[in-house]
């Protein structure tokens, strides 16, 4: 691969990030704002679960293509088809009723809310939520506001604040602990535990399935068990997973033959 085929791989990866960055910001949001309060939890925890199906799926297509000659391009290629079909179908959908108000179009909130609510008194009582949440958004917002203001603001009232924190903490302890980084390199995982890069590239597909489970698990339990066990159980469990992930590689390393580097630069074990 010459230097202009690997400037054009690092600008696509480039776009790639900064497509999946705002999908995965505005997608969940509009699932939210969509659905029925009652069900939105789990609802925004199935587009985990089909995002974790994707993954899955890509895996197998990779592993389809791992022996075929210059097969990496078909994995590239292939992937613009689910965001093909997704772009058509989000342009047939309608904006949500909570940005339709809050741009003072209320009577298009109310027709959205109409086909997507089965009774006038569900409509009603979400226009009735919706008014309450802008006059007291416009009651604590003063005109000429920067943005600035505004997070500072934010920043400044204790509830707010308090949920900022809880909010941003299980971000960064989602990505510190590690499952990311285990599931983005399965693949380079398994072949430095001794499997051929084909297989690697397959196990890597299946070790999708066990995030698929507990997706389902939690889909199943969120309106129930409720979110504060569920983050509680499932971060337990992370990090006993994560210990004897380490533990292993430890063990294998302490375990394994010393590598030795001949003059000539090769190397060998013995």
């Amino acid at each position: 691969m010459n230097s202009r085929w690997y400037g054009s791989i690092i600008l696509g990866e480039i776009l790639l990030g900064f497509g999946i960055g705002i999908e995965s910001l505005t997608s969940p949001m509009y699932i939210a704002e969509m659905a029925r309060p009652s069900e939105r939890g789990r609802l925004v925890s199935m587009y985990a679960l089909f995002m974790c199906f994707g993954q899955f799926f890509a895996g197998i297509i990779d592993g389809i293509f791992a022996d075929v000659h210059e097969g990496w391009r078909y994995m590239f290629g292939l992937a613009s088809i689910p965001g093909f079909v997704m772009f058509i179908g989000f342009l047939f959908l309608p904006e949500t009723p909570a940005w339709l108000a809050s741009d003072g179009q209320f009577a298009s909130a109310v027709l959205v809310l109409s086909s997507i609510r089965e009774t006038e008194e569900e409509v009603e009582s979400e226009i009735t939520d919706i008014r309450v949440s802008l006059s007291s958004e416009e009651l604590h917002e003063e005109r000429g506001t920067t943005l600035m203001t505004k997070v500072w603001k934010m920043l400044r009232h204790s509830p707010t604040r308090k949920a900022l924190l809880v909010g941003c903490s299980l971000m960064v302890m989602q990505q510190f602990c590690g499952p990311n980084a285990v599931l983005y390199y399965a693949a380079s995982i398994y072949e430095m535990s001794g499997f051929n890069e084909t297989t690697s590239i397959w196990l890597s597909g299946f070790t999708s399935i066990s995030q698929m489970l507990g997706l389902v698990l939690s889909v199943m339990l969120v309106e129930t068990a409720g979110r504060r066990i569920l983050i509680l159980s499932s971060l337990t469990l992370v990090a006993i997973a994560l210990l004897g992930l380490g533990m292993s590689f430890y063990i294998g390393r302490i375990s394994s033959a010393p590598i030795a580097t001949s003059a000539s630069g090769g190397w060998w074990t013995h």
